[in-house]
């Protein structure tokens, strides 16, 4: 299955047409094809679901101490497809679950940019442009000082760090670090983006810069700085209000994916 906007381009091609997109997609749809988000969600195996849920059940009870944690995470923003969105043309009968769908990227070569940010319940916190394939060195770089200027609570245990379980940041160089300062970190649960709640901050920031365009890779980091700095404070402090919802999803769905 293509992505929609190559499979109006291939009709194009093959068939020499002289019609706008625009054209083309109006007589897609007559024919019944309608344009679906692909769902993006990962696949969890019954060790993932094991260890979401016996995640969920040890911070049932939190409400308040969501606001002690410090989210992080990476993401990419491409130049183009900035909305992070892969969509498919459908007849709307046509089975649309994760596991239906073969997708196939217009391009493998599309230039982006990767950043690292983290938040609290204050607001955006640092925001710092990376390489694409971090090493634990690089990802231990990004923090080693803004954490201390952004976040000092962390330092007298008043606040806990969560990152993911990507190589670079369980590192042994990484976590002599954080034992060295005795910073306390939350053990996360692997494929749970839909707990990570700076995930809804990039989905965010990918749909206001979506229908922009840029000639390099330097104009859109300028953009996603600016959309960063004035992200609204009130709808993180909503995010963490969502907390307790979202682990309640995770045991509802047994530890399989949620609707986050």
């Amino acid at each position: 299955m293509l992505v929609c906007s190559q499979q109006i381009q291939n009709i194009k091609n093959e068939l020499e047409l002289d019609a706008s997109k625009s054209t083309i997609n109006r007589e897609l749809l007559k024919f019944g094809l309608k344009v679906y988000k692909v769902p993006t969600k990962p696949v969890l195996s019954m060790s993932n679901t094991n260890d979401r849920i016996e995640f969920a059940q040890k911070h049932r009870r939190w409400r308040q101490k969501w606001q002690e944690i410090v989210f992080s995470d990476e993401s990419a923003f491409n130049l183009s497809q900035n909305d992070g969105r892969l969509l498919v043309r459908l007849y709307s009968s046509d089975q649309r679950d994760e596991n239906g769908y073969r997708i196939t990227k217009p391009s493998d070569s599309y230039k982006s940019v990767m950043v690292w940010g983290a938040i609290s319940i204050l607001g955006t916190g640092p925001l710092v442009r990376v390489t694409k394939r971090l090493t634990a060195l690089e990802y231990l770089n990004l923090f080693r000082q803004r954490l201390r200027r952004y976040y000092p609570g962390l330092y007298n245990n008043q606040q806990i760090f969560q990152d993911d379980n990507a190589p670079c940041h369980r590192a042994g160089l990484v976590n002599q670090w954080f034992n060295k300062y005795n910073i306390k970190r939350i053990v996360w649960p692997a494929k749970s983006p839909d707990l990570n709640i700076i995930e809804n901050v990039w989905g965010h920031i990918k749909y206001k810069i979506k229908n922009r365009t840029y000639q390099n890779e330097d104009e859109l980091w300028n953009d996603i700085e600016n959309e960063w700095i004035k992200f609204p404070t009130e709808l993180i402090f909503r995010l963490y209000e969502s907390l307790p919802r979202r682990i309640e999803a995770v045991i509802q769905e047994n530890g399989f994916n949620t609707n986050y």
